[in-house]
């Protein structure tokens, strides 16, 4: 990626930078085969004392469950698990939706629209893609 900056940019008139991106775990509980099923086991919920959770709509194949809690480290949920144990859940789980990720962010500080376009063009792995920053 330098390299094809290089040619586009020149030297010198962009950085880069590596960011972790927070990961994202749930304490989780289903999918459940049907809706009645997941019915009835947010009414098992209800009857816990000071126990918030939501239904799972997304990403799919978590569809039709429970999350009782949303973490961006995983030790915080595998603690927020346990802890759900000794109040009497017992089939919650911690599934992950995201791994924490390094990313390397590039900074184009003076991007004309000429220098927008040739960034535009560039293919990016993943469908990445360039995003102006907010000013």
């Amino acid at each position: 990626m330098s390299t094809v900056l290089a040619q586009q940019l020149g030297n010198g008139s962009w950085t880069t930078q590596t960011v972790t991106a927070p990961g994202l775990w749930l304490v989780y509980m289903g999918p459940y085969p049907d809706p009645d099923m997941l019915e009835r086991k947010q009414i098992e919920l209800r009857r816990i004392r000071n126990l918030n959770f939501e239904e799972v709509r997304s990403p799919p194949n978590l569809a039709m469950g429970l999350s009782l809690g949303r973490f961006n480290q995983q030790a915080q949920a595998e603690a927020s698990l346990e802890s759900l144990r000794l109040r009497g859940v017992r089939t919650a789980r911690v599934v992950t939706i995201r791994p924490a990720a390094d990313l390397m962010v590039i900074r184009v500080p003076a991007a004309s629209s000429e220098v927008q376009r040739r960034l535009a063009a560039l293919p990016l792995p993943a469908g990445k893609g360039f995003a102006a920053c907010a000013a």
